[in-house]
């Protein structure tokens, strides 16, 4: 067991320090639309989870005070 793994700190394989290379990070899946990320996760997990019309997400969430429409939903 590595030192680093008891102290909760992360190990890295090769010498114990951090890469310097630069990290290549994945796009945001959200960065073509103008909504939240908050608001579109919780408009799909409501549509998901839960046997809710796109109707009824868009009641659910203008209940919220968030105004969308259920085509948007269906979009997403």
């Amino acid at each position: 067991m590595h030192a680093g793994a008891l102290s909760g700190k992360p190990v890295w394989p090769d010498c114990g320090e951090p890469p310097t290379h630069p990290v290549i990070t994945q796009p945001s899946p959200f960065r073509y639309f103008k909504t939240s990320p908050e608001v579109i996760r919780l408009a799909v997990m409501l549509y998901v989870r839960f046997p809710l019309s796109l109707r009824n997400v868009e009641d659910l969430l203008r209940e919220r005070g968030i105004d969308i429409c259920h085509e948007t939903v269906r979009q997403w």
